[in-house]
Formats: structure tokens, C-alpha cells, sequence
């Protein structure tokens, strides 16, 4: 009552002072009436006189003091909120002449009532340091929303069709439950199977690692990260879902989900079966199934996507399944474990078809055409566990172990035609047609041990670490090829037959020791020396078999093909760090010396005789980092970091591989490390007061000693690529993100109305070799993308739009400049018809120019759906779904490399129906229900 009598008093007063501009600050100190003492942490609200609507808000500071700016003119109402004290509220007027207001010294009262059920009044955003925690229940979604229909609706997150996470412009490559890993390292396990109803906020901050958390010293490993808190009374429970759904031309999709939360005790079930190219339940079945396939014709380098055309789901007609169970425990504050399993596997067939534009001095350059049907089976398992052991309160142990066993097997066929568009030898054309098959298997094992240990005086603490990894592959391929090397008339100058088998074996072989050492020299300077000693053992063994039409077998040893070569890595890094904290952030200057030796052993099957070689390195790494908190909204950060790359086996060793004659490559022994230098630049301003968000993010790099693609054109045509090590390239990006409430937010609620914008310009150069002389491959991006979303009661609707231009050119020939763009457009609604019936509907439409004839295509696709949902707690849901009802449905794609431009299409599943039927459960807190009014059933 007192509080409806003080608003309207205070619209008596308000309405003609309201609408003017921001003139000043309100600021006071809060205290307990009986006894005097500060009350830090206390939550002050600046509510509208008229409507109630959050004007601005803070927390009390450790001595009770809090200060609301950029306060407008008019009349309003502050709320004052503490654990165990009654709301306290005092009506302020503001008017023009009035810059500042101190309220001076603010008493609350204990409420005896709260002390047995006391409720705790959150901000709708929270800023601790470099976090930032959105309040669930701040950001209206609808009742069968998932997380990831929550992250789309937080200032600054965005979420694509594929369900990968966005947030201020930057990749969310792992996101966790309570500060667990869910499913390993899966973000779509966790936005697509937990619900937002579970969820009591959203906490999104830069990761460090484990070391770097536990001595506060920066080494370089920020990653942007996402933690999602769950409801106290929803981590006690059994919930899930199962799913089942048929389609038109046998097609089918299959899920289940089942989880048991026991407060710090989880396990969590999931399993998944389609043939629709969809992940019905996240991610996790991918994981994994990439699979190798013998010594193949591709070619290395560095590759500057112009993204994808258009076009949804997965390339092909996949046939996918997989199943996994994900756990964790604790026990007492001491001990926990957590662990992983996963198995999946696929059989997918593809049809491709892609031109190759190759570009070379004097105006020379070639166009290759070529098509190809491919099949391939995977199956991958999984398997990971963790063990976290706090000794005591000064000391603890970490481990966490890895293995993965992964087999598969691929058979395609295929087709080119390469011509000169200048004459670049005495051919026109070459022509030829391929029939290969490979199968690989291999197993990899990774293990990390860790004790840290903190010593009574603060600051001084000591790490010792081990990691070691093994990486072994067993690969086997055929390949039969013939080749025609073609006259300009069209008549055969010549044929080249190629039938080969090879055998490919790798080892690898890696172990790490570890320490560092802190001592705080004064009360904000603290120093850290850090060793690490390295010793990493490779091999690959490659043996190429021809085929003899005299005994009609692959027995003839190819001796320039095949090489057993051995490479040993020993380095010795020695590094030390000066930390400095400041009144409001930290600055850090340190850096490392390597000594390295590498030692590469080959045997060379052509020459039958051994040769070793021994190179040692001396690299000096900078690093330098500061962290300025300007306010409590506002953060700025620089960094800039120098590491050390040493090449790998693949492009150390000294034989030729010519499964792909048009395209030999070769290794070089005599490779350097490369050293990268990258600085980095962000800003960034969140304001919890309207939910608004911008940043302006800069980064620069450039590499010496690159290893990069010399490339020399060879008789006939061919192309020969072998490493390098050169200097010259570089690249720098500029970005800026905001988010922006279009619709004044009401009671700390997110605003229904908002706009996003994602603006980003890159220039990249970089650098190869061409007949020996030094080719540079620009290419300039730029892209604006806008995002619209507004929500109520009934309907959801959201647009976007897209531009990407990218510009590329080589200097081997300057006329030569190759600009293309994508245009993608969409719009997403979804409507609640009679209460139980919904329907969801969204439409893209990509526009694609620039490219080669024929991969210049504007794809519209549009998607629908219609689902009911019944039983007597609205757990169960029957949905009718249309894909690509227009069935236009394609896969483009462009890529820019060395002295080459791809442009690719790719089969994709077209237009299909699906009839499908899901059951959701859940049991919290003893609170049975068959799942909560509305909540999510549907597949994916």
C-alpha cells in the first residue's frame, strides 16, 4: 500500500518533467537502522513514476555507497532491496537546474518475516569484473523454449540455423552447466535438450585456463565462454524426452533424452538415429567423424573461405546414428569425477561437382572441371573422464584422461577436364577419370596431471604438470587413374596409366613436464617464472606399390614414393611474468625463451640409404596484456602475444606424393618455426539498465618464417607443391557489434522489440611461391549483417539480413581481380493458434554473384511446420513438418587459396515431409509432472 500511495504522488508531479533530457546522478549510502553499519551489495532501483519501467540501477559498494547516472529530468521513485531488510522506497524529483542529488545516509530496517523464507531480488544484468550475467527471467521467451531460443534473445548472442553460439562477435566453442562440461565439448547438447524454464541465468565471460585462473597469470588462452546456472529446485530430478518421426521416401528421424539430477550427482542419456542430415539432438553424434583416407591429390596452404552460398543441412544423403552418457559426482567438497562415452557413426554418399581457376605468371593460368560420387562409413568412440582432488585447502591434484578409436572407409569416383586459357605447354587439355578407395583406422590418447599448490603467504604458489598425447593412424588406398593429355584438335597426344596401392603408418608421440613458481613481491605485484620441457616423437612410414600387368598384382615397390622418415622435437622453454594490479584492472609484461632442436632421420627407398639432419632454434616470445575496467559497464582490453609453430611430419618429409599426378607434393626436410606475432584490441559497454550492448574489437598478425606453398609448374601440365618458409604475410580485422531495445524495456524485463548489427572488415595477405617468385594473394572482406526480433504474447518474429563482399587478386597477375558476393536474407515466425496448436515458419534467401557460370545461384528456401500438443500435462506433441517446400535447396561454396580459386556445389536433400511424435517427462524436486505446460517437443 505505502508504495502504490508514493506513485501516486509522484505522477501527481512527474508528467511535465518526464520527457526531458539527462541532466545528472543520484547518489547514498545504506545502512542497518538499529545498528549502524554499511550494507554493501544492496540493489538500487530507479523506477518511472508513470509506469513504473527501470530507469537505471546499481549495487552498494563495499562501504554501503551507490551512485545511478545519466538520470533524465523528471519525477521518480527508488527502490532499495537487501536479504532480510524491508524494501525501502523514496520518491526523487529531478529538474533541469538540478545536476546532482545526495540523499546522504539511507537506513533500512530488519524484516523478522524474511528471515524464514528470504527472497533474493537479482538485477535483470549483472556485472562482476569481465562477467556478465543475464537474469533468466528477465528475458521473456515462450514456454517451450529451449536455451538456445534464450541465447537468441540476450543482447549481443546470436544463434545460426546450425546451432552455433555468437556472443559480441566472437565463437562460443564450449558452454557449461553449473560450471561443468556437458557432453565434453559440445555447446549443442546444452542448448538444445535443456529448456529455459530450467535456467536461473546466463553467465558469459572469457575463459582462462585452469593455471591461469589458479595464479592469475594471463598465458594467452581466453576463450569466449558461455556458463548456464540452473534453478536450485530443477538440479534435484529425473527429466527427458523421446522422439520418433517418419517421412516421406523412407526418411526417418530418432531421439531420446533422459537425465538424473541429483544435486552435485548427473547422468545424463542421449541417443539418436536419422537419415535426414539433421542432428536431432545436438551435435555430439558428429564428433569425430571425419575420417582419413589414404594419401589424397589435395593441396595445402592457407584458405580464405567466401562462406557458404545458401543451402541448409548437410551435404549429401547421410545416414547417421550415435549414443552417449555423460556423468559427473562429487563427493563432499573434496572430490569429484566426471566422464563421457560416445559412439557414432555414418554412411553418407555425395555427388559434387566444382571448377578450379589456377592462375600463373605471364598471364598463364588454367581452368579445371570436374565431378564426383563419392560413399564413405565412419564410426568413432569417445571416451573422457576427469578427477578433481582438493587435498586440502592449500593443496590439489587434476586429472583428466582422453581416448578415441576412429575407423573409416571410402570409395569415389571421378571425373576432370583441365585447359589452358594460354598455352602453358604442348597440351590443350587434360582429361581424366579416377576410381579410388581408402580405408584408415586409428586410436589417440590424451593425458594431463596437475598439482598446484598454494603456500601461506599470499601470492606465492607452485604448479608441476605433465601432459602427454599419442596420435597413431594405420591408413590403405587404391587408386587407379588413367590420364590424357589432349592436342588443341582434340586428338590424344599421349597416355598416362596410373594403378597404385599405399600404405600409410604414423606415430606420434608427446610428453610435457611443467612448472611455474609465483611470489607476490608487494601487495599488487606478483612475479611468475615458469619451465617446460618438451619431447615430441613422430614417424611415418609410406610405401607405394604399382601395379604389374605381368603378374596381375600390385607387387612393383615405387621407390621414389616411399620413405620412412622419423622427426624428434626437444624444447626447452624458460618464460617469467611481472603481473600489476590496478585500482581498476591489471597489467601484465613477460615473455619466454625457446631452445629448440629438431632432428629429422629418412630413409629413402630410391636411394637406399639413410640421411639425417639436425637443426637447433633460439625463438624470443613477448607478451604483453592490460585489462582496464573503465566502470561498472564498460571494460577495455590489449593484448599481443608472440609463439613459436614447428612444422609438422606431413610437411617434413622428403617424398613425393603423386596419387594425384596433375597435383605432386612433396616434403622439405630443411623447414624453419614459424614465428607469429598478434595483437589484439576490444571494447566493450553493456548498460543493465535498457539491455543495450556494443564493442569495437581490432586485431592485427603477421608471421615470420611462414611455411607457405611453393608451387612450380612442371611439364605437361603437372603441378609440384612443397613447403617453404618465407616472410611478407599479414592480415588485420575490424568489428563492431551492438544491440539496441527499439521498445522501452517494463520491470527489468528485456526490451520486445531489439536490434542487432554484426559489422566486420578484414584485409588478408598472403604468401606463396610461383616458378620461384613470390606471389601475394589479397583479398579484402567486408560484411554487415542486421538482425530484427520482436515478440509477444502470441507471435515471435524475427528478419535478418546479410551482405558479404570479398574482393581476392594475386600479384602473378595484377589485371586478374575476383569480386563476389553473398546476400543472405530471413525471416522466422512462429504463432500460438487455440492454445495448444503452433506454428513455426522461416524462409532464407541466399543471392550469390561474382562466382563461375553456373555457381551463381539464388536460393530460396523455406521451411514450415504446424505441431499439437495434447495430453493433460501438454507432454505430448504431434507435428506436421515441411522442408524446403519450394525444393530449391543447394550447396555453394567458394574458396580462395595460394594461386587458386574453387568454386564447389554440392548434392543437398531436397524437399521432404515428416510426421513426427514426441514425449517429454520430468520429476523435479519430488514435484512429479509428465512435463511442464508447453514445454518443447519437438525433434531438433
Amino acid at each position: 500500500m505505502t508504495r502504490i500511495v508514493l506513485l501516486l504522488i509522484a505522477c501527481c508531479i512527474g508528467s511535465t518533467l518526464y520527457a526531458q533530457k539527462p541532466v545528472g546522478s543520484l547518489k547514498g549510502k545504506v545502512l542497518d537502522k538499529q545498528n549502524k553499519l554499511v550494507l554493501p551489495s544492496t540493489t538500487a532501483t530507479l523506477l518511472n513514476s508513470i509506469d513504473s519501467s527501470m530507469i537505471g540501477f546499481t549495487v552498494s559498494d563495499k562501504e554501503g555507497l551507490f551512485e545511478i547516472k545519466n538520470i533524465p529530468a523528471g519525477v521518480y521513485l527508488l527502490n532499495l532491496t537487501f536479504t532480510g531488510y524491508k524494501d525501502l522506497y523514496k520518491p526523487i524529483r529531478f529538474s533541469a537546474d538540478k545536476a546532482s542529488l545526495d540523499l546522504g545516509d539511507l537506513f533500512m530496517e530488519t524484516d523478522t518475516s524474511m528471515l524464514a523464507a528470504v527472497v533474493v531480488r537479482v538485477p535483470p544484468i549483472q556485472i562482476k569484473g569481465d562477467t556478465t550475467e543475464f537474469r533468466a527471467s528477465a528475458i521473456k521467451t515462450r514456454p517451450n523454449a529451449t536455451v538456445e531460443d534464450l541465447l537468441k534473445r540476450i543482447p549481443g548472442m546470436e544463434v545460426d540455423r546450425d546451432g552455433n553460439v555468437t556472443a559480441q562477435g566472437k565463437d562460443i566453442p564450449k558452454i557449461y552447466v553449473d560450471g561443468k562440461e556437458f557432453f565434453g565439448n559440445d555447446p549443442k547438447m546444452a542448448t538444445r535438450n535443456l529448456t529455459a524454464d530450467m535456467v536461473e541465468s546466463v553467465q558469459l565471460y572469457d575463459d582462462m585456463s585452469e593455471q591461469a585462473k589458479f595464479n592469475k597469470i594471463d598465458d594467452g588462452s581466453r576463450q569466449r565462454t558461455i556458463n548456464i546456472k540452473l534453478k536450485k529446485d530443477r538440479r534435484k530430478g529425473t527429466f527427458g524426452r523421446a522422439a520418433a518421426g517418419l517421412g516421406n521416401e523412407g526418411l526417418y528421424e530418432g531421439s531420446f533424452f533422459l537425465n538424473r539430477f541429483n544435486n552435485d550427482f548427473r547422468v545424463s542419456v542421449v541417443g539418436n538415429a536419422s537419415n535426414t542430415n539433421r542432428m536431432g539432438m545436438g551435435g555430439m553424434m558428429n564428433m569425430g567423424m571425419g575420417g582419413g583416407g589414404g594419401r589424397g591429390g589435395g593441396r595445402g596452404g592457407m584458405a580464405i573461405s567466401g562462406g557458404r552460398g545458401g543451402g541448409r543441412g548437410g551435404a549429401g544423403n547421410t545416414d547417421i546414428f550415435g549414443a552417449g552418457v555423460n556423468f559427473s559426482n562429487e563427493w563432499g567438497k573434496k572430490l569429484s569425477l566426471q566422464g563421457s562415452y560416445a559412439v557414432n557413426g555414418s554412411q553418407s554418399k555425395t555427388n559434387s561437382q566444382r571448377q578450379q581457376q589456377s592462375f600463373f605468371a605471364n598471364d598463364s593460368s588454367s581452368v579445371e572441371n570436374s565431378a564426383s560420387n563419392s560413399s564413405s562409413d565412419n564410426l568413432n568412440h569417445n571416451l573422457s573422464l576427469r578427477l578433481d582432488w582438493k587435498i586440502d585447502s592449500m593443496s590439489s591434484i587434476n586429472m583428466s584422461s582422453s581416448v578415441g578409436i576412429r575407423s573409416s572407409g571410402t570409395n569415389s569416383m571421378d571425373s576432370s577436364r583441365t585447359r589452358s586459357v594460354t598455352k602453358l605447354e604442348a597440351y590443350d587439355a587434360i582429361f581424366r577419370r579416377s576410381a579410388r578407395e581408402s580405408n584408415s583406422d586409428g586410436l589417440n590418447f590424451n593425458n594431463n596431471v596437475t598439482f598446484r599448490h598454494r603456500f601461506r603467504k599470499k601470492g606465492r604458489t607452485l604448479s608441476i604438470g605433465w601432459q602427454s598425447s599419442m596420435n597413431n593412424s594405420d591408413m590403405n588406398g587404391a587408386n587407379e587413374t588413367p590420364y590424357y593429355f589432349l592436342k588443341p584438335n582434340g586428338d590424344t597426344a599421349s597416355i598416362t596409366h596410373q594403378r597404385q596401392r599405399n600404405f600409410n603408418t604414423t606415430r606420434n608421440f608427446n610428453n610435457t613436464l611443467n612448472t611455474s613458481i609465483t611470489e607476490a613481491l608487494t601487495e599488487k605485484l606478483t612475479w611468475e617464472i615458469n619451465y617446460a620441457y618438451t619431447n615430441e616423437h613422430n614417424t611415418s612410414d609410406v610405401d607405394v606399390m604399382e601395379y604389374r600387368n605381368i603378374s596381375k598384382d600390385y607387387d612393383s615397390v615405387n621407390k621414389s614414393q616411399t620413405n620412412y622418415f622419423e622427426n624428434n622435437n626437444q624444447h626447452h622453454k624458460f618464460g617469467t611474468n611481472l603481473r600489476y594490479t590496478l585500482a581498476k584492472g591489471d597489467l601484465q609484461i613477460g615473455g619466454t625463451i625457446q631452445f629448440t632442436t629438431l632432428e629429422n632421420m629418412s630413409h629413402r627407398e630410391l636411394f637406399g640409404k639413410d640421411s639425417l639432419m639436425v637443426q637447433k632454434f633460439v625463438n624470443l616470445a613477448p607478451n604483453a596484456s592490460y585489462n582496464y575496467q573503465i566502470d561498472r559497464q564498460s571494460s577495455l582490453r590489449f593484448g599481443y602475444r608472440g609463439n613459436t609453430r614447428t612444422p609438422n611430419i606431413s610437411q617434413l618429409q622428403d617424398v613425393r606424393d603423386e596419387s594425384n599426378l596433375l597435383y605432386i607434393r612433396e616434403g622439405n626436410p630443411n623447414l624453419k618455426q614459424e614465428f607469429s606475432h598478434d595483437l589484439n584490441l576490444s571494447f566493450n559497454r553493456m548498460n543493465p539498465n535498457n539491455f543495450m550492448y556494443y564493442s569495437i574489437d581490432a586485431s592485427a598478425g603477421f608471421t615470420r618464417n611462414k611455411i607457405v606453398n611453393s608451387i612450380r609448374l612442371l611439364e605437361g601440365g603437372k603441378q609440384l607443391s612443397r613447403p617453404e618458409n618465407i616472410n611478407g604475410g599479414y592480415q588485420a580485422n575490424l568489428g563492431a557489434n551492438f544491440s539496441i531495445p527499439l521498445k522501452k524495456t517494463v520491470s527489468g524485463k528485456s526490451s520486445p522489440l531489439s536490434l542487432q548489427s554484426n559489422s566486420r572488415l578484414s584485409y588478408t595477405r598472403d604468401v606463396n611461391l610461383l616458378n620461384g617468385d613470390i606471389n601475394f594473394n589479397n583479398n579484402r572482406s567486408a560484411s554487415q549483417s542486421l538482425t530484427l526480433n520482436y515478440w509477444n504474447d502470441l507471435f515471435d518474429l524475427g528478419t535478418s539480413g546479410r551482405f558479404t563482399y570479398n574482393d581476392a587478386s594475386f600479384n602473378v597477375q595484377q589485371a586478374t581481380r575476383n569480386r563476389y558476393f553473398n546476400q543472405n536474407y530471413s525471416v522466422d515466425f512462429s504463432c500460438n493458434f487455440f492454445k495448444d496448436l503452433r506454428l513455426e515458419t522461416n524462409f532464407d534467401y541466399s543471392i550469390n554473384s561474382g562466382r563461375s557460370d553456373g555457381f551463381n545461384q539464388s536460393i530460396p528456401l523455406w521451411d514450415a511446420s504446424l505441431a499439437w500438443t495434447f495430453f493433460k500435462k501438454k507432454n505430448g506433441e504431434l507435428k506436421v513438418s515441411v522442408v524446403d517446400i519450394l525444393n530449391q535447396n543447394s550447396n555453394v561454396d567458394r574458396t580462395v587459396n595460394d594461386n587458386y580459386i574453387v568454386d564447389s556445389y554440392t548434392q543437398i536433400l531436397r524437399r521432404y515431409f515428416m510426421v513426427s511424435f514426441m514425449y517429454g517427462f520430468n520429476q523435479f524436486g519430488g514435484r512429479k509432472g509428465g512435463g511442464q505446460k508447453g514445454q518443447r517437443l519437438g525433434i531438433g
